[in-house]
Order: C-alpha cells, then sequence, then structure tokens
C-alpha cells in the first residue's frame, strides 16, 4: 500500500512544465532494493548493504516514464565515500533495481 501511495504522489506532484519528476527513498528503502536485487544488477555490492552506507540519495525520472529513476548516492566503502548511479523502478511491490 505504502508503494501505491508514493506512485500517487509522485504523479499527482508533476506539473507539465517540469522535465523530470523527483523520487522520494529513504536510505533503508534504497538499501533493502540493493540488497535484493539480481547481483548480476549491482556489481558493486560485495555483501549486504546497510543503510548506514547510503547517504546523499537523489532519484530523478524523466516525464515519460515517471516510476523510472535514475538516482545519485553515495556509498560508503571502508571509511570512503564513493559516488555511484543506480536506476530503480517504484510499483506496487516497492522500490527495486531496475532490470536492463
Amino acid at each position: 500500500m505504502r508503494a501505491l501511495t508514493a506512485i500517487a504522489t509522485l504523479l499527482l506532484s508533476t506539473s507539465p512544465a517540469m522535465a523530470v519528476v523527483r523520487g522520494t527513498i529513504t536510505p533503508k528503502e534504497f538499501a533493502a532494493a540493493i540488497n535484493k536485487a539480481d547481483a548480476a544488477l549491482v556489481p558493486f555490492r560485495t555483501g549486504r548493504l546497510a543503510a548506514t552506507d547510503v547517504r546523499s540519495i537523489r532519484c530523478l525520472a524523466p516525464d515519460e516514464e515517471p516510476t523510472e529513476f535514475q538516482c545519485t548516492w553515495q556509498h560508503r566503502i571502508r571509511g570512503r565515500w564513493v559516488a555511484r548511479k543506480t536506476w530503480l523502478v517504484i510499483d506496487a511491490k516497492g522500490w527495486q533495481v531496475m532490470d536492463a
């Protein structure tokens, strides 16, 4: 139900003049999406990703596909923050890493 509410919020909050749709996802939701993804889709994952190892998430979607988001984020690896990009989709199952 929460995913459907998020989709409705995203769709209703966009205006025709906007070029992109912003998605809101917490570090906990983001880490869960990465952790449940097929390993081939997230080759940087070497173990279970913790929410505390994710920060600065910014997800944007083009107008024509408001449920698919390119997310830029930072991943803590051995005390350093590494910039990453990951495509996610939100649907009735929640946030998921997109399959190519």
